[in-house]
C-alpha cells in the first residue's frame, strides 16, 4: 500500500514569482480591455456610419427631372435635401407628400428612380429626399441625435421652400425608408400625422444588431439607440393609427431577416408584413422598385 503522497510547499520565492506573473496578466488583460472598450465607445460611429459624397455633376440629374434642392440649418450646420414637385402642378404644394430616409450606405438621390417612378403614376404627388448629416453635401457628422435634429427641421424647411403652411403639407404625409432609413421613418412618423409608414429591412433595434457583432457588456457601449419595436409600439397606440407595410427579404445577410419578422409578429393588426423569399439586402430596392412607386399612388386601406 502506498504511503499517501506529503505535499510539497512552494518556497516563499517563488510563490511571489507565481503571484506577480498572475498580477501581470491580469494587468495586460484588463488594459486590453480598457483599450478596446474605449475605442470602441469613440469610435463606433465610425462602423456603423458610412456617409458618402455626390459627384461634382449631381446637380445635372436633379435638374433632368424638375428636382430642387434645398438647404437648411440644424446643429449640425447646414444640411441640404431634395424635392421633385408633382408633375401635373409643380407650381403647387403636393397632395401627397412622400418623405423617402436611405439605408446607411446610401444617398437621397438614389430615390430618384422610384420618386419618379411613382410620380409618373399617380397626379399630386412631391417626394422629399432626405440626407443624413455628413452624407451628400451635408455638414456635420451621423448620430441619432444629429439625424433627429435634420427630421424634426425637413417639414418646416419644405413648407418656408413652397410658401405653405406645415398642416398643408401634412394633409396626406407619408415616409418610406430602408434599413437605417425604415428606423428613422419610424421616429418621423412618431412625430408627424404620417398616413403610410413603408419600410424595407427593418432592424428590430440597433441594439440588437450590436449584439451581433460585439460581445456582453460591450454592446451596452452602444451610443445611437435606434429602437424600432418602441416606435412602432407607440404607432400602435396612435388614434388614428397609419398604415404601415414591411417589407424584408428572406435572403438578408446584413438586418437579418428574422428582425423584420419579429416586428411583423409583434404587432400583425397593424403590419402589412411582404417576406421576399429570394431577395437580400440591397437588391431588394430594385426589385421592389414598380411595386413600391404603384403602392405610394394608391388610396391605401
Amino acid at each position: 500500500m502506498n504511503p499517501d503522497p506529503v505535499a510539497v510547499p512552494v518556497p516563499p520565492q517563488r510563490r511571489r514569482v507565481l503571484q506577480r506573473m498572475l498580477l501581470n496578466l491580469a494587468l495586460i488583460v484588463g488594459g486590453f480591455l480598457l483599450l478596446y472598450a474605449g475605442a470602441l465607445f469613440f469610435l463606433q460611429r465610425k462602423l456603423i456610419y458610412f456617409p458618402r459624397d455626390y459627384p461634382v455633376n449631381y446637380g445635372m440629374t436633379l435638374g433632368g427631372v424638375g428636382g430642387t434642392e434645398i438647404v437648411f440649418e440644424t446643429p449640425a450646420g447646414r444640411q441640404t435635401m431634395f424635392y421633385l414637385p408633382p408633375r401635373d402642378n409643380p407650381d403647387a404644394p403636393p397632395k401627397r407628400l412622400w418623405i423617402l430616409f436611405g439605408g446607411n450606405g446610401s444617398l437621397a438621390l438614389d430615390w430618384l428612380d422610384i420618386a419618379e417612378t411613382a410620380g409618373r403614376q399617380g397626379p399630386g404627388l412631391g417626394f422629399l429626399l432626405v440626407d443624413y448629416p455628413g452624407y451628400g453635401n451635408c455638414a456635420g457628422k451621423p448620430s441619432r441625435t444629429t439625424i433627429l435634429h435634420t427630421i424634426d427641421a425637413v417639414l418646416p424647411a419644405l413648407a418656408r421652400h413652397l410658401d405653405a403652411p406645415v398642416p398643408t403639407l401634412e394633409a396626406d404625409l407619408n415616409v418610406l425608408g430602408h434599413s437605417l432609413g425604415a428606423a428613422t421613418a419610424l421616429e418621423f412618423a412618431t412625430r408627424h400625422p404620417v398616413q403610410r409608414a413603408y419600410i424595407i429591412s427593418p432592424f428590430t433595434s440597433l441594439l440588437d444588431m450590436a449584439r451581433r457583432q460585439v460581445f456582453w457588456p460591450m454592446m451596452h457601449l452602444l451610443r445611437d439607440r435606434f429602437d424600432n419595436r418602441a416606435r412602432l409600439a407607440e404607432l400602435a397606440a396612435r388614434t388614428p393609427r397609419p398604415e404601415i407595410l414591411l417589407f424584408h427579404g428572406e435572403q438578408d445577410d446584413i438586418v437579418p431577416f428574422a428582425m423584420g419578422r419579429e416586428l411583423a409578429t409583434l404587432h400583425p393588426d397593424l403590419i402589412d408584413f411582404h417576406p421576399q423569399p429570394t431577395l437580400d439586402h440591397n437588391w431588394i430596392l430594385d426589385v421592389l422598385k414598380n411595386d413600391l412607386a404603384r403602392r405610394m399612388t394608391e388610396q391605401g386601406r
